[in-house]
């Protein structure tokens, strides 16, 4: 009765999650990287429900890639998450985060430790006619959540928060969270802790403004290194002179309990034109930080600029142009290896509508000249992902009438594959989500693809190293 009772229990099943994991990450320190180049595993997979206008999905997995999470905005109904425990092989069916009352805005995310037992989801909801930040959590690989009636509220409840965002550290034991208070006339761009593996976070009231009153701050982001003491934020501002978006950042070396003085944040962009579209990385260790955006340089022309820190966000480096020709280029997005040697940005160009890849394999400090991995002429909105050493790159883009193409690279971004298209035509609307484990072997992929009765639905596809379609997957399913 004893042994029948462990190995038909919950605690069993976590035992061998963690066997898988630990296994994993022994057997990497003697397994040769001899892989080839993945394969899609069509079609996609349908996630949301039907028959309920479902956006704004984000897909992460784990370090092995047997955990993999998606969250979502099922319409005006409630947030949404799908969990799958055996490298996307099964799946649950989607289930609520958030309750199923009030209204939803976007900037829904999720993040997760590095064994994928501890999960973190977050939102903004309108609970009763104020927006407010909420997050839930799961301590066992999304077998159970936060109940609905306690998930976490972070924002200050007397206003409105918009924008969120969250980043853990390997552990899971960190947890940051960013977003856009109002407060007064004012958008504040506001941030908040738990250290305690999401249990507790800081009081509402106590949350930490990150940038000045009388600038209008939006569009925040934060990144945390594998130890979680190095924390840092990215955001745009209205300059109050020039009128003009300018790109700021700032940062925390204690884990997130202080931060860079409201009046000492660095700018990184120039106030003579707008900036927009930023994001931010950084290294295992740190000490490398990476920021990219898009400004416009003439008035009309766009280019993307990238500034980098060597010295864990203390000091950034001036702004470097990515493009050399003039003309717009938008949306980028970045990705980078651990140690942060090698770094990837991609973005869109009007000339020609191309998905384009800048690469440096020197810390940020120079960049080769841009490829271009897409075909046709009708390219937007990539997103990119890299593994730990930076050798397999994988980006996805909206193509030619709305369908989803793929490329990767298994050269540390010197080639890349001929374009897969993974959607039909007229189908796919909203960015993709893309997401790698440790190794580069597993890749998973989110994005809507509507149906007949044009309701948005969002699906999930993977992509298996080469080498794993004849090698067996060990697969931990749950109840």
């Amino acid at each position: 009765m004893i042994y029948k009772f462990f190995f038909s229990s919950n605690k069993f099943r976590l035992f061998i999650r963690n066997l898988c994991f630990f296994s994993f990450m022994l057997s990497s320190f003697f397994t040769i990287n001899a892989f080839s180049e993945v394969v899609w595993q069509l079609p996609p997979e349908q996630r949301s429900p039907s028959a309920l206008d479902s956006t704004d999905q984000v897909i992460v997995t784990d370090a092995t890639g047997a955990n993999v999470a998606i969250i979502w905005r099922g319409g005006n109904t409630a947030v949404q998450a799908a969990i799958s425990n055996d490298f996307g092989v099964n799946w649950t069916s989607p289930f609520n985060l958030s309750a199923a009352a009030g209204s939803f805005t976007n900037a829904e995310d999720i993040t997760m430790s590095k064994s994928g037992q501890y999960i973190y989801g977050i939102w903004p909801r309108n609970a009763a006619g104020v927006l407010q930040i909420e997050l839930s959590r799961s301590i066992d690989f999304g077998v159970s959540w936060t109940p609905i009636g306690s998930v976490k509220v972070l924002s200050d409840t007397s206003s409105a928060g918009v924008q969120s965002h969250v980043a853990t550290d390997s552990s899971g034991q960190f947890v940051y969270a960013i977003w856009q208070q109002v407060v007064g006339a004012d958008n504040i761009i506001t941030t908040s802790r738990s250290t305690d593996f999401g249990a507790n976070w800081t009081l509402p009231g106590s949350a930490i403004a990150l940038s000045a009153a009388g600038e209008d701050a939006s569009g925040s982001e934060i990144t945390t290194n594998g130890s979680g003491q190095y924390v840092f934020a990215i955001w745009k501002r209205v300059d109050g002179g020039a009128a003009k978006t300018r790109i700021q950042t700032s940062r925390s070396v204690d884990f997130g309990a202080s931060w860079t003085p409201v009046g000492s944040v660095i700018t990184l962009s120039a106030d003579d034109q707008n900036a927009t579209n930023q994001r931010i990385m950084t290294s295992t260790s740190g000490k490398y930080v990476y920021a990219v955006w898009e400004k416009i340089i003439d008035g009309s022309n766009t280019n993307i600029q990238f500034a980098r820190s060597t010295d864990f966000g203390a000091t950034f480096s001036s702004t470097v142009n990515i493009v050399s020709s003039i003309g717009k280029a938008t949306k980028p997005e970045i990705a980078i290896d651990d140690t942060g040697q090698y770094v990837y940005l991609v973005y869109r160009v009007d000339t020609g509508g191309r998905i384009l890849l800048s690469r440096s394999t020197d810390f940020g400090a120079t960049f080769s000249s841009p490829i271009t991995v897409s075909s046709g002429s009708s390219n937007n909105n990539p997103a990119i992902t890299t593994d730990k050493t930076g050798k397999n790159v994988y980006v996805i883009w909206s193509s030619t009438g709305s369908a989803k193409d793929a490329s990767s690279s298994s050269d540390f971004g010197q080639t890349f594959s001929a374009p897969e298209t993974l959607t039909g035509s007229s189908e796919s609307f909203i960015d993709a989500s893309i997401t790698t484990d440790s190794s580069g072997r597993y890749v998973y992929a989110a994005f809507d693809i509507a149906d007949p009765s044009f309701s948005v639905i969002i699906h999930s596809i993977r992509a298996l190293d080469q080498l794993l379609l004849t090698t067996p997957i060990i697969r931990v399913f749950r109840e």
